[in-house]
């Protein structure tokens, strides 16, 4: 349906249906990913359309930073700590009073320790957390939201991703989660578990430890271990697989073998040097290593017989 066939009733009955499904009032990029694009409420409803929407619906629009005062910011805190019955976090002012984008307007950088100063509080820097204190805050937003929180999710409920990354460092999101017993799910859905699954599905495929070329070719990418594992991500999976992983280059002359025989029946024929190298990515030391000088000539005549 094209935005001017809709009326004015249309979108707030679209907005008291969201408020309605939330327990709240919906913030425009809530009523954005729901129902319709914030841009197209000012040809409905004039400039500003989010603004003009909230007052023909009920809601309380937000006030701009010129309009709120120090004193107002205050006074706002310490409200929503009586209501609470506990000083609340960052993300929870942000949602019930004011955005953090206004504190930063009103009291300058670092606009949330401010406001704590001002209110009597004792702001927490990041000196004032420890890694447990972290984990610990991880585990109980879990078991609260009774499955793995999001990072938005704990950066709301719990400490923003600066103090993260000065415990943990960076990549910061997925080093907690590492050590709280979780895995990373980038959001195509790979977890550490998939591409550690993976390498030992190749590992047993190829009967000896995979090489990073021949990982990144049949399974994931490098970019993708980083991501999920942090840099070096190739390292790192190493160690995650500890002892299920085979000693680097232990490779027998039967395994040599057979990966010529392999390549052979693939082709047809008899492959050459290249062919077969850059089919399974052994080097010349390798085969000199098993078969001797000349180590390809060597491993042809020992695969013919």
């Amino acid at each position: 349906m094209r935005t001017r066939k809709l009326d004015k009733k249309h979108f707030i009955d679209d907005y008291l249906h969201l408020q309605k499904k939330l327990g709240k009032q919906p913030t425009c990029i809530e009523f954005a990913q729901h129902h319709h694009q914030v841009s197209t409420l000012s040809n409905v409803f004039g400039s500003p359309g989010w603004r003009n929407l909230l007052l023909a619906a009920g809601g309380t629009p937000r006030e701009f930073a010129a309009n709120v005062s120090h004193a107002r910011v205050v006074e706002d805190y310490l409200s929503l700590k009586e209501e609470l019955g506990r000083p609340p976090t960052a993300g929870e002012y942000a949602e019930k009073r004011h955005s953090l984008g206004l504190l930063l307007r009103v009291f300058g950088s670092c606009g949330w320790n401010n406001l704590l100063k001002a209110a009597g509080e004792k702001p927490k820097h990041a000196s004032f957390f420890t890694k447990a204190m972290l984990i610990r805050d991880y585990r109980e937003l879990k078991k609260k939201l009774g499955r793995q929180p999001s990072r938005s999710e704990y950066i709301k409920e719990c400490h923003g991703l600066g103090i993260i990354a000065s415990k943990f460092g960076k990549p910061a999101w997925p080093r907690l989660l590492d050590a709280a017993g979780d895995s990373y799910i980038i959001k195509w859905g790979f977890s550490a578990e998939h591409l550690i699954k993976d390498f030992l599905d190749l590992q047993k495929k190829l009967g000896r430890r995979p090489k990073i070329p021949e990982y990144s070719k049949q399974c994931h990418t490098i970019k993708v271990l980083d991501r999920v594992f942090g840099k070096p991500g190739w390292r790192r999976l190493l160690k995650a697989l500890g002892a299920k992983a085979m000693p680097k280059n232990i490779l027998t002359a039967e395994h040599l073998i057979r990966d010529y025989r392999e390549t052979a029946k693939a082709l047809g024929r008899e492959p050459t040097w290249s062919q077969f190298q850059q089919r399974h990515h052994h080097g010349w030391s390798t085969l000199k290593r098993e078969f001797g000088k000349p180590g390809w000539s060597n491993l042809q005549k020992a695969a013919r017989r």
